[in-house]
This record gives C-alpha cells, structure tokens and sequence, in this order.
C-alpha cells in the first residue's frame, strides 16, 4: 500500500496511512464483547507498530438497543452510556502506557506473538503482549541479570499479577487479551527503531 501511494502522490510529498472507522460489532452474530475488548486495544497497538499515525475506532457508543442489528453494536459502551468490555480495555491501554513509545517487537520465534517493547523518556521499559494463535508460554530475554526478582502485569480485562525473572528474562502466558508488563528501568539487549508515540483522543 505504502509502494502504491508513494508511486501515485504528488512528488516529493509523503502521505501517510490513516485508520478510519474500522471497528467490530457485538451483535448476536458478531465477535463477543470480550473479543471486542482485545481488539480494540491490538488495533490501536498494531497500527501504531506499523507507522500508522491515526486510528479511528467505529465507534464509541452503540447507535440502538436492537442485539441483533450489526450497526447498533460497535460501541465502547452501550446506548444508556454503560461501559462494555471495550471501553475498560482502551481506558488500561491508555492509563499503562502513556508516555511511552513503541520501540520495537521482540522475537520470540512465533509469528503470532506479539511482544512489544514501549520506552519514555525517563528509561523506563513496558512490554504489550498478546497472540493471534492458541495461548502459550512465552519467553522474554533480552537484558542482563538483576536485583529484581518479580515483574507485574496487569491486562485489559481488569486481571493482575507478576512473573517470575529466571536469569536474564522470564515466561508469560500470551493469550488474545494485551498484558501489560511493567519491566522498570533495565538496559535491554535489542535493536530500536524509532517508531510513534502512544496517545488516544476522543
């Protein structure tokens, strides 16, 4: 897409990839308000990794009542304004990581894995983590051993808890739903391409 646009754009000017109204509804026959929930966050998560500057997610309410009318569903909360599954998870998404960037995916030899490094300013390392596949066990090591001894999480879904630091990394479950992994200030062993910051707007 990228190759396309620059091949018909005006030249010399670069026009960026924007996301726009790209949503999933929760109606009877759609995704369940849980899966809506993961994919709200990865959209925003992933667009980002891949340069997208804006993402516009359809939409922040419901438009009706009616559960089995696909445009009425798509919302983060519903049409008297209670909040769904969606709206809990982009509120996390934004409260853990604002401030910080994305600075690259890790490797950890699945193609469905999704390890994303995000750093601010201050040194400070989080990890977003999920997968497209089945859940799993999935190993982090990239930075030199520590002092500290367990790392927090928290996720999408109001779920918290720690992981074990064996050595020079640790293992975590990935599952479809983002974990947030706070790592602290630590010197990591990885390459990091400059990518946008994070940031939501209503």
């Amino acid at each position: 897409m990228r190759e396309l646009i620059a091949h018909c754009a005006p030249k010399g000017r670069k026009i960026p990839i924007l996301s726009g109204e790209w949503g999933y509804s929760s109606y009877t026959k759609g995704v369940s308000l849980q899966t809506q929930a993961d994919f709200i966050a990865r959209q925003q998560l992933f667009n980002l990794l891949s340069g997208v500057p804006v993402s516009i997610w359809y939409d922040w309410k419901n438009d009706g009542q009616n559960p089995a009318n696909v445009h009425e569903n798509s919302g983060t909360v519903t049409y008297d304004l209670k909040l769904k599954p969606a709206y809990v998870a982009i509120q996390t998404l934004t409260r853990e990581l604002s401030g910080y960037r994305i600075s690259g995916r890790y490797d950890t030899g699945n193609k469905a894995d999704f390890m994303l490094v995000l750093t601010n300013t201050e040194g400070a390392v989080k990890l977003a983590a999920w997968t497209v596949g089945k859940p799993h066990l999935a190993a982090f090591a990239p930075w030199q051993p520590g002092s500290v001894e367990n790392l927090s999480w928290v996720d999408g879904e109001g779920g918290s808890g720690t992981v074990k630091i064996e050595g020079n990394g640790f293992t975590c479950e990935l599952s479809g739903t983002p974990k947030y992994i706070t790592l602290g200030t630590v010197h990591l062993n990885m390459p990091m391409p400059p990518t946008r910051a994070f940031s939501v707007t209503s």
